[in-house]
């Protein structure tokens, strides 16, 4: 009988062999759950935290748009002030300039209507006659330059 109890023992051996590596298996096992358990946890804490800083970040992104557009809106209206400075400038000028013209064409006019008198309508230098400057002409009809 001893190759029954041999036989015996390698069953018994068979079994407990079978026993080890299924304790083992579900050990394997256990510790992949574990594992993936883990890892999904780290995924939900790396996804919140990501929504969190996606959410500071969009909050930032538009309040510095805010100040941003803040900041345009108050240079756009310095430039608009500037700008109505100027165009209120050109038009002084233009009006002083407009003042001038017809101050000029006034005394022209006159100038005109006292030499068509004098001269009427007969040149008033004959040759050899001294010819006076403009300022002197001007000067004796009493008319300011």
């Amino acid at each position: 009988m001893g190759i029954a109890s041999d036989i015996k023992k390698l069953g018994e051996d068979i079994i407990a062999s079978y026993d080890l590596r299924m304790e083992v298996i579900g050990e394997l096992e256990k510790d992949a759950h574990n594992m993936l358990k883990g890892f999904q946890g780290e995924q939900k804490k790396m996804a919140a935290e990501l929504r969190k800083t996606f959410k500071q970040a969009e909050a930032d992104r538009l309040k510095a748009e805010a100040d941003r557009i803040k900041a345009f809106g108050s240079l756009k209206n310095e430039i608009q002030a500037e700008q109505e400075k100027r165009n209120k400038e050109v038009a002084d000028l233009l009006k002083e300039h407009k003042t001038e013209r017809e101050k000029m064409s006034a005394n022209w006019q006159s100038l005109n209507a006292i030499m068509a008198k004098k001269r009427g309508g007969k040149p008033v230098i004959s040759a050899g006659e001294r010819v006076k400057t403009v300022e002197e002409a001007v000067a004796g009809e009493g008319i300011k330059l």
